[in-house]
């Protein structure tokens, strides 16, 4: 049997960089206390993981993202984030009031996968750049798996990785997100407020009408 040495220092550094990388919005508790001697933790405080007195006190605007009763909290199996966490994590631009003032390096963020459960009509007519479409009426068999398409294998090849699921309905995203921690997902969040947030930002793609 053959026993490998645990890298302690990796595990740290793995350890810390998830943490501030951890959209503040996706830990935000309305009633949480605020952590003891968060300062201590080796990361810049603008990246830090926030909790309910750090958000709760920021500015907001209307991509922040909003309170919800603890009976939706708790029947959500995967964290809500805000479409400005959303908008700074995929770097996309658009008017200077949109845009989230802290400053990461493109390199260094968490590669992730945007998938739009709305139906194609509304799909083509404005999601995010860069995103798949899998309509959540006809993403799964009876059985549970997958309807195979490209989106799906996509979706597949990016198991592991953060997935960001998104809609208009918020039923529907947490049951797709539900679904996808169900079967082995590991790292899925919801895009809180769904696409709504973002259509008035200007920054939804709009394919160019085929003559």
């Amino acid at each position: 049997m053959v026993h490998k040495e645990i890298d302690i220092e990796r595990c740290v550094r793995e350890s810390i960089n998830l943490f501030c990388w951890t959209p503040k919005s996706a830990t935000y508790r309305q009633y949480a206390q605020h952590p003891k001697q968060a300062n201590e933790i080796n990361c810049p405080r603008s990246l830090m993981s926030c909790l309910s007195s750090d958000y709760q006190d920021a500015p907001r605007s209307d991509l922040s993202r909003d309170s919800i009763k603890l009976n939706d909290l708790k029947s959500e199996v995967s964290p809500r984030i805000s479409a400005e966490d959303l908008i700074d994590l995929c770097d996309l631009t658009g008017p200077s009031h949109f845009k989230t003032p802290t400053k990461k390096t493109k390199s260094s963020k968490p590669k992730l996968l945007i998938v739009d459960i709305r139906n194609s009509e509304d799909f083509n007519r404005g999601h995010i750049s860069g995103s798949i479409n899998i309509p959540f009426g006809s993403a799964f068999t009876a059985e549970g798996d997958f309807i195979q398409c490209p989106a799906t294998a996509t979706l597949q090849s990016f198991k592991g990785r953060v997935v960001v699921v998104v809609g208009n309905v918020a039923k529907n995203a947490a049951l797709f997100a539900a679904h996808l921690v169900k079967i082995k997902y590991p790292r899925v969040c919801i895009l809180d407020g769904g696409i709504n947030k973002l259509k008035p930002t200007g920054l939804l793609t709009v394919p160019s009408p085929q003559i």
